[in-house]
């Protein structure tokens, strides 16, 4: 996710860390700590528990630092966005929506009543997995083809566990005849139980489990085109990095304003066939994604800031005439019709 960030960054002769916690809140409270210490110009992250960095933020930002976090915006206790942060993302229950609309809709098309399993990182985490599940539950909304959602113990963002969380739950319910895997860091456990229950096939033979993903990565690539998933959601780094980059650019090289609070992205399914369900947002089918993937390479210094593919225009932009922003197409994120902060 930050690499393109640091290609672009870097090339334009400035300096980019990328420090990884590895999930461990301890060592993330470090590294922020750190942060803090050495003083940059900005910080962009994805925290693992927000709630316990929100000291540092709050230090960083008196100190004339700006704050980006990714994917989602960071909470206080109140559930309201901290103060002065800025974010970049869709708050995850907009791939969890997308996701919900398209089981429903393969539902629909194939005339097949569906169980689905979901599996879970951990059930606490406000910042990603709560607002999946719902984002993902009214998706579906009051299809009669989506008959029942079973949730999977909790699979904490790793393989092993999700092959667990996955075989107990097809062995407690064995109707289970769709699973969506919240995370694709969860998505090779999920995968292994497949295959140990002989579940594992492409789609349109008799024993294929249907199979959503909720977010793509470039190892997917083959399994994707080869039709072993369903559905998959680019809400990847490009994205992210694409928004961060030109807000900094505003900020720092321009100087004509501060970061806007929500620079807001959707999240664009990738799809076996056009559905023709999600209007303006657009959609990927695999073979657009993987061509565009194959495009980029991995040189990310190479990748062009400023430009994008489907989503482009779905992104919060900086007006090249005036400093001002606009939140392009939906005219709101689904957080935004709904009311932000998510309940």
């Amino acid at each position: 996710m930050f690499e393109p960030l640091r290609g672009w960054i870097e090339t334009a002769g400035g300096e980019f860390s990328i420090l990884s916690c590895e999930f461990d809140t301890a060592r993330q409270m470090g590294m922020y700590e750190d942060a803090i210490t050495r003083q940059p110009d900005a910080i962009v992250s994805k925290p693992v528990n927000a709630a316990t960095i929100i000291p540092y933020i709050e230090q960083a930002i008196q100190q004339g630092t700006t704050v980006i976090n990714v994917v989602s915006p960071i909470l206080g206790p109140d559930k309201q966005v901290v103060p002065g942060v800025s974010y970049a993302g869709d708050f995850n229950d907009d791939r969890g929506y997308v996701a919900g609309q398209y089981l429903a809709w393969l539902g629909e098309k194939n005339q097949t009543k569906i169980r689905v399993l979901e599996i879970w990182g951990l059930y606490g985490f406000e910042e990603w997995c709560i607002p999946v599940d719902k984002g993902f539950r009214n998706g579906i909304g009051d299809s009669e083809w989506v008959e029942k959602i079973y949730d999977s113990d909790e699979a904490q963002f790793n393989n092993d566990l999700a092959y667990t969380a996955t075989l107990d739950a097809l062995t407690a319910h064995p109707d289970i005849n769709a699973v969506y895997v919240t995370s694709a860091m969860m998505l090779n456990g999920t995968v292994s139980a497949l295959k140990s229950v002989d579940r594992w096939a492409v789609i349109g033979e008799p024993n294929h489990m249907m199979l959503l993903s909720g977010d793509a990565e470039p190892w997917m690539i083959d399994i994707g085109q080869e039709g072993y998933i369903d559905f998959d959601v680019d809400y990847g780094c490009y994205q992210f990095a694409d928004l961060s980059f030109k807000a900094l650019y505003w900020k720092m090289i321009r100087g004509q304003q501060d970061v806007p609070s929500h620079l807001f992205t959707v999240s664009t399914p990738i799809v076996r066939e056009p559905t023709g369900i999600y209007g303006e947002r657009g959609e990927w089918t695999y073979d657009e994604w993987v061509d565009f993937m194959d495009q980029l390479t991995l040189d990310f210094a190479t990748w062009k800031p400023f430009q994008g593919k489907h989503w482009s225009d779905q992104m919060a932009l900086p007006n090249p005439d005036t400093p001002s922003w606009d939140t392009g197409i939906p005219t709101a994120p689904s957080w935004a019709r709904e009311g932000f902060p998510v309940d």
